[in-house]
């Protein structure tokens, strides 16, 4: 797993917002907003697989109890996969000249390390039941990250205030709203090749890693003293 690198600090802009003609002194409020940015690396894929079966099991005992969703659970968990969840489940009559029945359509969530992408693909591409319905990146926990991004953010804005302030002749208020704001860009779908018996593990996946930039913005809002 890539480490992110360490949070880091954006410069404060400055939005004050003062009546038309007035002087600095009436300013209804002075408001800055600070940014900090952070990097998250990939550690796993989640794959969305979709299974048809001719059991019709009802969740949670589905994953024991058909032959077809077990027995491709039981080679996911060989090729290295870390979880295999059920996730949705229905049922539709089937016709053909012997008479009707029923199957099962199931849906299942895979969490793959990174390491074990490729040969987890590999094992639904060979199973004539499963079909490859989605996949997408599975990011580290940001909890702290977010935290010291948030912090950083607030000190950005409170310095701009209180330069701005400075430069006004005026002291701050008691602060009248804080607005926090989270964003993210980059690394959703996880790219896949072309789902085939005869692909090979790089023609399935061939993706190392993915990065995602979070953005944390601290709006603060002050009415003069």
């Amino acid at each position: 797993m890539l480490k992110s690198p360490a949070v880091r600090g954006g410069a404060a802009s400055f939005d004050g917002h003062t009546p038309d003609e007035t002087t600095a002194g009436d300013a209804d409020y002075l408001e800055a907003a600070g940014h900090a940015h952070y990097e998250l690396a990939a550690d796993a894929v989640v794959l969305t697989v979709r299974v048809e079966a001719d059991e019709l099991v009802s969740a949670p005992n589905a994953l024991e109890k058909v032959t077809e969703l077990s027995g491709l659970r039981d080679r996911l968990l060989q090729a290295g996969v870390t979880a295999v969840d059920l996730v949705a489940f229905d049922g539709r009559a089937k016709s053909g000249l012997l008479g009707s029945s029923s199957i099962g359509r199931y849906t299942l969530r895979v969490t793959c390390p990174l390491e074990a992408t490729s040969a987890a693909l590999m094992v639904v591409a060979k199973d004539g039941d499963a079909t490859l319905a989605g996949s997408v990146w599975s990011f580290e926990d940001d909890t702290s990250q977010r935290r010291e991004a948030g912090a950083l953010a607030a000190q950005d804005a409170r310095a701009q205030l209180d330069a701005i302030a400075a430069a006004l002749g005026i002291e701050l208020g008691a602060p009248h709203r804080v607005l926090s704001r989270v964003s993210a860009t980059g690394g959703d779908t996880a790219p896949v090749g072309r789902m085939s018996k005869s692909a090979t593990p790089d023609d399935l996946f061939v993706r190392l890693a993915a990065l995602r930039t979070v953005t944390v913005k601290v709006t603060l809002r002050h009415h003069p003293a």
